[in-house]
């Protein structure tokens, strides 16, 4: 059974806006600390679990490890800038974005740890194989952490918090769909509210009609308005009146289908505005990314060369060919560049394919139907 069937409906009358928004603040505090507190849990065990590992690899190398007594102020700094950043719970947050401030986040409070430790003149207690190895374990840790967490919370019905949407329209609907596709997302909605009397009692991808946008819910904290063909006057007389009993509003704009990943909401003297980033023209951030690009790939060298090694000479013992072959791409400009990938069918594919074909009248229906096949000849045992 779904969360927004089992969340109790209470529309509470007019002019009862103050007191609603009491019991909104508590009931959003109570979501908030939970999930929060689980989120931060599996953070600390994604650090310490990547200092572990760290300090096990460096006494498997060298024979020794180390014991950060500093860990706990790294943790603590975690804490804040997670706070701080908006990473506690993370509601809201699209995966993307999420994970790039995990990542930045990860960076920042590891540098600071550096920084601190040469001031210090720490650096003869301290390993930098294990804060550099920890922090390569720690980036992908702690998203994985995460998830299991969220997933955990999210099967249990006690991630996120319910939310109330005004409008029962074409971007109303897509609201709602998208917030059931991706409930990490943390917005699960539980009625509708319409100005439309035909919609009355009635109900939009499973979730309930409960009254005209004049009205409100007890005991949700957030309320969407999803009516993107409505004046600048209604909007303001809904904010004041209806709206008004909400801790957050989220106002959808009338730019549905522009993307909006780098999209940044800006104050021109007093009128609200938003502002679309092309990265791909910024030379500095380019600049940025690939330089970034190259340290991880050379700095992770240890962790995928000898994986990479270990798939070529599995997939050579299959049948004693060369496991890479080169494949041309169009890159930027134009150019044609050559990219190196290991080899997932049998040498000459096409003519053993043909040859297949030619001597099994099963497989050629199969092709002729669907333009595959389930057992394609070409692939290989690992591919």
């Amino acid at each position: 059974m779904s969360i927004a069937i089992e969340t109790k409906i209470d529309i509470a009358p007019s002019g009862c806006y103050f007191r609603t928004k009491l019991r909104v603040g508590f009931t959003y505090f109570s979501h908030y600390a939970s999930n929060a507190v689980v989120l931060l849990a599996a953070d600390v065990v994604a650090l310490l679990l990547a200092f572990e590992l760290a300090a096990y690899a460096r006494f498997l190398l060298l024979g020794s490890s180390m014991s950060p007594v500093w860990l706990l102020w790294l943790t603590v700094a975690w804490a804040m800038g997670a706070f701080a950043w908006g990473l506690l719970p993370a509601w809201g947050l699209s995966p993307v974005e999420c994970l790039r401030r995990q990542v930045c986040l990860t960076a920042i409070v590891f540098s600071g740890v550096s920084v601190v430790l040469f001031l210090t003149k720490s650096g003869i207690e301290t390993s930098r194989f294990t804060i550099s190895f920890a922090f390569l374990l720690a980036v992908p840790l702690i998203p994985g952490m995460r998830m299991l967490a969220k997933r955990i919370l999210i099967s249990c019905q006690l991630w996120g918090i319910p939310v109330a949407i005004y409008g029962g329209g074409v971007v109303g609907r897509s609201i709602i769909r998208s917030l059931k596709g991706e409930p990490g997302l943390g917005y699960y909605p539980v009625c509708i509210f319409d100005d439309n009397p035909a919609l009355m009692d009635c109900a939009i991808e499973g979730v309930p009609i409960r009254g005209t946008t004049d009205s409100i819910v007890q005991d949700v904290p957030l309320a969407i308005l999803a009516i993107t063909e409505i004046e600048g006057e209604r909007i303001v007389e809904m904010v004041e009146g209806s709206l008004s009993s909400y801790l957050k509003v989220m106002i959808i704009p009338n730019l549905v289908f522009l993307p909006s990943l780098w999209v940044n909401s800006r104050d021109l003297s007093g009128t609200p505005g938003l502002e679309l980033s092309n990265n791909l023209l910024d030379p500095s951030k380019c600049v940025v990314k690939r330089s970034f690009e190259y340290c991880l790939t050379v700095l992770t060298i240890p962790l995928w060369a000898p994986l990479c090694a270990l798939v070529g000479g599995l997939i050579w013992l299959a049948d004693r060919e060369d496991p890479i072959f080169k494949q041309q791409r169009v890159g930027q400009d134009g150019r044609i560049f050559n990219t190196w990938k290991f080899r997932t069918m049998v040498p000459d594919a096409e003519a053993v394919l043909a040859q297949k074909l030619q001597e099994d009248a099963a497989l050629r229906a199969e092709w002729a139907h669907d333009c595959k096949l389930s057992h394609d000849p070409r692939i290989t045992k690992l591919g």
